[in-house]
């Protein structure tokens, strides 16, 4: 699934509750480089045009 491949690539941060969530938000403010790192991860991932990729493959083989 998205969030699996995403935590795999390093592209993502995650939390489990507020306590989790509150921890993550005070280490990048402490630590602004793992904020990059993850956005680094994330630009070599994306695929701005993964929508209309999808949309011409799938009306590509539609009938008129």
């Amino acid at each position: 699934n998205n969030a699996r491949t995403l935590r795999a690539r390093g592209a993502c941060f995650e939390a489990h509750d507020v306590e989790g969530l509150m921890r993550l938000v005070g280490e990048l403010i402490a630590r602004p480089e793992k904020m990059e790192a993850v956005c680094e991860a994330v630009r070599k991932i994306a695929r701005p045009s993964a929508a209309c990729d999808i949309a011409d493959f799938v009306l590509g083989g539609a009938k008129p």
